[in-house]
């Protein structure tokens, strides 16, 4: 056989095993790993790949933690590796899983918090929904440090300034950071809205303010009518009157779900306003920007009395008469 032949042939067959080396780690790299549901992992910072290896296969996304260094070794990936939170989705291969080892997008949870809700309801909704620690959130929201760090220099707690709102935060944030998330996001709607001017031209703070439109909120059920509602609460605060509105007893109480009693209305809370003259001490819960804006925009009416007529609409009167025969037609 002549040198050309023997050349030719060994470049064949370098060829040849080149295409099925090629094929093989194509095959290899795009088999699909063992994970079999959704999961979690956390990646210390300045973790090597052995390192990381072992949290994977801990977690059932692998099953050979050589195999994985190899695969960020080909791939040139062992410098870009990613720390924090990693959420994983089969099926998944080891390209597809170095790939989402080097991003460095950050992962979002959406949490929907909604409008009227007290601050119990808020946080145990971000601890479960970003898998913080209950516990943990309602010391922040009492923290005075915290909370004057946040701006807040006239409030004891966090109720009434976690905005309500659809939030994308990082799975990897901590419970401060989402609770100053929420918090700047109120201040961003105050001074858009000028809520703290607007509310000093009525000779409110801004806490009297969000305070009153936390009671709107939870008083009012049609957008048409929270101006009204403002008004009657306005006129009231005029006139010396008592607010009682059922909802700041609900809130003393802890529980918006129950059935007032007159026993409870008789309640000793400062958040009574069927006991005590003047607003509550604080919100009562977080308002939305339509109650925000009626706080401090009341409706142009004399009227100092509301009743439910059961359909989500109320009756507004000027005078006590007028009232009680609203009360008698519709709370029969």
């Amino acid at each position: 056989m002549s040198w050309k032949k023997i050349i030719f042939s060994g470049l064949a067959v370098a060829g040849f095993l080149l295409i099925v080396g090629l094929f093989g780690m194509w095959f290899w790299f795009t088999t699909t790993l063992p994970l079999e549901e959704e999961t979690r992992i956390h990646i210390r910072s300045g973790s090597s790949g052995r390192q990381i290896g072992h949290v994977l296969k801990e977690a059932g996304v692998i099953d050979s933690v050589e195999a994985f260094r190899w695969a960020i070794w080909f791939r040139q990936a062992e410098q870009d590796l990613r720390s924090g939170t990693l959420r994983l989705e089969p099926p998944i291969n080891r390209w597809q899983l170095v790939d989402e080892l080097r991003s460095r997008a950050p992962i979002l949870n959406t949490v929907r918090l909604g409008e009227g809700w007290p601050s119990w309801q808020i946080l145990s909704r971000l601890a479960a929904e970003m898998d913080f620690s209950l516990e943990e959130l309602e010391q922040l929201s009492e923290d005075a440090e915290f909370i004057k760090e946040l701006g807040l220099d006239e409030a004891d707690t966090l109720e009434g300034y976690l905005f309500p709102d659809t939030y994308r935060l990082a799975v990897d944030k901590e419970p401060r950071e989402a609770l100053k998330r929420l918090v700047e996001r109120f201040w961003e709607i105050a001074e858009l809205h000028r809520l703290e001017e607007r509310a000093a031209e009525l000779g409110l703070s801004l806490r009297e303010a969000v305070t009153m439109a936390s009671i709107i909120e939870r008083e009012g059920r049609l957008p048409e009518e929270l101006s009204k509602i403002s008004a009657v609460f306005h006129n009231r605060l005029e006139a010396n009157m008592r607010l009682q509105a059922d909802p700041t007893v609900l809130y003393a109480l802890g529980d918006y779900n129950a059935n007032l009693t007159y026993a409870q209305l008789r309640l000793e809370s400062p958040y009574n306003t069927y006991q005590n003259r003047g607003l509550p001490p604080g919100p009562i819960c977080s308002p939305g920007l339509a109650s925000l804006i009626a706080a401090v925009e009341p409706a142009d009416t004399e009227a100092l009395y509301f009743v439910a007529r059961g359909d989500g609409s109320h009756v507004f009167s000027k005078n006590h008469q007028d009232h009680l025969e609203a009360v008698q037609k519709y709370q029969r």
